[in-house]
């Protein structure tokens, strides 16, 4: 529940990610990987795929709960402080129960996304690690579009 000017630029700073497209944020990756002499092979591929993922839908997964925790009134939290409740036990008596359904659908939303991403995921996969999305693909590149049907239904 801060505002401010620095909560303000954090919150718009983690909104530029989505903004992003992802084969831009993967190249951007691969270029600092690059950089500092990281490969793309086992966990290094994860970490990548990991940091565009974590800077593609940061604002997705979160925005559900600062909705969740917009809703509830101030008052709660005023009440928790008045009946002498540290910031500590507010926080996990008042503000977590408020953010959990908010943090519940953060996380489906998450996953859903998560499983749409296909330039990101084409880009920085590791060897023979497929996701559903670029099963889709391929199956639909290669014109089997039978095979193509099922996964490209589980995805939307």
């Amino acid at each position: 529940r801060q505002s401010g000017l620095v909560a303000g630029f954090a919150r718009l700073m983690a909104s530029t990610g989505y903004a992003i497209p992802g084969a831009v944020l993967a190249l951007g990756a691969l270029i600092v990987m690059g950089q500092l002499g990281l490969t793309l092979t086992g966990a290094g591929a994860i970490f990548a795929l990991a940091w565009v993922y974590a800077s593609r839908f940061t604002t997705s997964g979160a925005e559900p709960m600062v909705a969740a925790l917009g809703r509830a009134p101030a008052s709660m939290g005023y009440a928790a402080e008045s009946l002498g409740a540290s910031p500590l036990r507010r926080a996990v008596s008042v503000d977590l129960p408020v953010a959990l359904s908010g943090a519940m659908a953060g996380a489906l939303i998450l996953f859903v996304e998560s499983l749409k991403e296909l330039p990101a995921t084409l880009m920085l996969r590791p060897f023979n690690w497929d996701t559903l999305s670029v099963r889709a693909n391929a199956y639909a590149t290669d014109e089997r579009l039978a095979a193509a049907a099922l996964p490209s239904l589980l995805i939307t």
